[in-house]
């Protein structure tokens, strides 16, 4: 065989190969340029996954921030119109004992005397208007036997205090709008702010 045939065979051959090669390195640089495009691909959507789950907790926690601080505020709310409840309240009742003093005063006690014979104090205010001789009449009226036990000095509140005994039974303004909040608290908190909710 000539030396030619021999070259251009080797030629042929080293073309061959060198296609060969070349084309198992474009399929392997295209295979790894694949797997390398996947592995980025999943690499992205898990940190785009993770993004999301703490953009998610961040605004379920700013969320959380924002109802806790509307319950605050609402509950603030809530507590100045009791408040202003309570005041107007109180007004209220001290205007409408003021039309009937006696008689309503009267009445408290008929519904709070248990045996007829305690001792009845009085704020300053009330001993200054009702004083001994109310107690008296009660007792001509009612059929008790209550004793005028003096006045409550240093208290700046209103209202009467029966004893008998070690037992005080309160009858101030106070303690009387206390137990009416307290026996239609529902009512009033159901008046107030039904439907109201954060």
């Amino acid at each position: 065989m000539p030396l030619e045939d021999i070259l251009r065979r080797i030629e042929e051959e080293t073309a061959s190969r060198k296609e060969t090669i070349l084309g198992n390195a474009r399929k392997e640089a295209a295979l790894r340029k694949e797997r390398a495009k996947e592995a980025l691909e999943k690499e992205v959507a898990a940190f785009l996954e993770g993004k999301k789950r703490e953009a998610e907790l961040e605004a379920q926690r700013m969320i959380a921030e924002a109802r806790l601080w509307g319950r605050n505020e609402l509950a603030k709310v809530k507590q100045e119109a009791l408040q202003m409840l309570w005041r107007e309240l109180e007004a209220r009742l001290l205007a409408a004992v003021e039309t009937e003093y006696a008689s309503w005063w009267k009445g408290v006690l008929s519904r709070s005397v248990e045996s007829g014979d305690e001792e009845v104090w009085m704020f300053p205010e009330e001993a200054r208007r009702l004083g001994p001789q109310f107690v008296e009449e009660v007792n001509r009226s009612l059929g008790y036997h209550l004793s005028f036990g003096g006045v409550l000095e240093g208290q700046s509140g209103r209202g009467l205090l029966l004893r008998k005994g070690g037992v005080a039974v309160d009858l101030s303004f106070r303690t009387l709008l206390e137990d009416f909040f307290r026996s239609n608290e529902r009512d009033v908190l159901l008046a107030l702010f039904q439907g109201v909710e954060v």
